[in-house]
């Protein structure tokens, strides 16, 4: 669990430090809005690996996708039904990165992240609380 978190704080110190420019800086620059979306992309994949780990070891539940992740770990009592509201958008964007990248409206993008990248940190916050870390 603790490369899970390393990793979780590593990307978000990235995506914080890139969003200390504004809109219109980052909507010029395809690297840093590059890298800013490969970021959610592991940090979805972080809190995904995360919550299959406890879901198998814990409960002995097996998933087969992100919706069925995230569902089970609401079911379970591992996400909170206010975080999970708040991270469900999260892995439908991350489906959407990953799938269909070209679709994305990067100031919609810019403008989630900007909102929503400490719901990342308490996710990390209340698992590490959960497993008395």
């Amino acid at each position: 669990m603790y490369t899970y978190f390393s990793e979780i704080d590593q990307q978000v110190d990235i995506i914080l430090e890139i969003l200390l420019s504004n809109d219109e800086q980052l909507l010029k620059d395809s690297v840093r809005l590059n890298a800013l979306k490969y970021s959610m992309i592991v940090c979805a994949e972080v809190i995904g690996n995360t919550l299959q780990h406890i879901l198998a070891k814990q409960y002995k539940t097996a998933i087969d996708g992100y919706q069925s992740l995230i569902a089970k770990s609401r079911e379970k009592g591992i996400l909170k039904e206010t975080l999970f509201q708040r991270l469900k958008p999260f892995f439908d964007f991350r489906n959407m990165l990953v799938h269909r990248y070209w679709r994305i409206d990067n100031q919609v993008f810019i403008s989630n992240l900007r909102q929503g990248i400490h719901d990342i940190l308490e996710f990390k916050d209340v698992i590490q609380k959960s497993l008395d870390i």
